[in-house]
């Protein structure tokens, strides 16, 4: 039972860390754009080194493409919840 406990909390800190990885990646790529974005200066902003980062993406393009699915689910999400509210207009 303890190795699962262990396991679980592992997998917990690796989610948590690769969901802040994420947060921050979206501002800095915000602020500066694509090009002028280094994963140094994502790392630094997350207090973790360059090779921390390449343990959860493979590079630069990776991590990037993470943050617009990431940002594309949030988008879906709330344009879903918003248009649930609306009358049916199929119904007659």
């Amino acid at each position: 039972i303890k190795v699962e406990q262990y396991s679980m909390s592992e997998t917990r800190k690796k989610t948590d860390k690769r969901e802040m990885i994420l947060k921050v990646a979206s501002e800095v790529f915000s602020r500066f754009g694509f090009e002028k974005t280094t994963l140094d200066d994502i790392g630094t902003r997350c207090r973790l080194n360059k090779a921390s980062l390449y343990y959860y993406f493979k590079n630069k393009e990776d991590l990037f493409v993470a943050v617009v699915l990431a940002e594309t689910a949030v988008f879906i999400e709330d344009l879903q919840a918003q248009t649930q509210t609306l009358p049916d207009t199929q119904a007659k």
